[in-house]
């Protein structure tokens, strides 16, 4: 087996330099009340003023085979249910991604954008007509079981959920001017349905449109 080459030059503290079917594993069985960690990187940028600091980066360069295709996964977060869940209240999150905004700090600049999760398309590469989806973000629902109708919640692709302050929009949507449609609906007979005219008082949905307000009517 070949061995990996350690640096500790102040640029890279340990680099793996050969080709490995798996260049590291780390197995851990866990068995503690409070939090603890498989892997656990704590870095400190301190008046950083240029590059992308990243504090774990997963990259891949995938090439095509003519005789079939693989998957390429730049950075895979996964948790399993190892047993039932009975207990009190409870979270599993396969990739959480936090952005702290710290105590009594400030943020002052009109062209910056803070988020705790980005997903990006980059390059200039072009797309044939036979490519199903290209997208930012992905959700995509695999459990075979039904989710909907349980007692207490909701199953959803998406929740949102605001247990801090005031904030603005829940979407906030900026396109350029480049993009057809706000939505596309398919094969989704039972959501989306043709109905007779509607009459009686809507409930309204706020919508700013280019800093005016403007209202969608909503009919029973």
């Amino acid at each position: 087996m070949a061995q990996p080459t350690f640096l500790t030059t102040e640029t890279t503290g340990m680099a793996l330099t050969k080709d490995y079917t798996n260049g590291m594993t780390i197995v851990n069985a866990l068995h503690a009340a409070s939090g603890e960690y498989g892997i656990r990187v704590q870095n400190t940028y301190t008046y950083a003023t240029s590059g992308a600091h990243k504090v774990i980066s997963g990259e891949v360069t995938y090439t095509p085979s003519t005789e079939g295709y693989s998957t390429p996964i730049g950075v895979q977060g996964k948790v399993s249910l190892g047993a039932n869940f009975t207990g009190g209240t409870g979270y599993m999150w396969g990739v959480q991604g936090v952005l702290d905004l710290g105590t009594s700090r400030t943020l002052d600049n009109s062209s910056s954008i803070f988020a705790a999760l980005r997903g990006v398309i980059a390059g200039s590469g072009t797309v044939d007509t036979d490519c199903e989806a290209v997208c930012c973000a992905y959700l995509d629902n695999l459990n075979s079981a039904n989710l909907n109708g349980f007692s207490a919640g909701h199953s959803s692709f998406l929740k949102m959920h605001n247990a801090g302050g005031n904030m603005d929009n829940v979407f906030e949507v900026f396109t350029g001017n480049k993009v057809s449609n706000l939505f596309r609906f398919d094969q989704c007979g039972n959501m989306v349905v043709q109905q007779s005219a509607a009459s009686g008082t809507p409930a309204t949905i706020a919508v700013d449109w280019e800093g005016t307000q403007y209202y969608i009517n909503m009919y029973q």
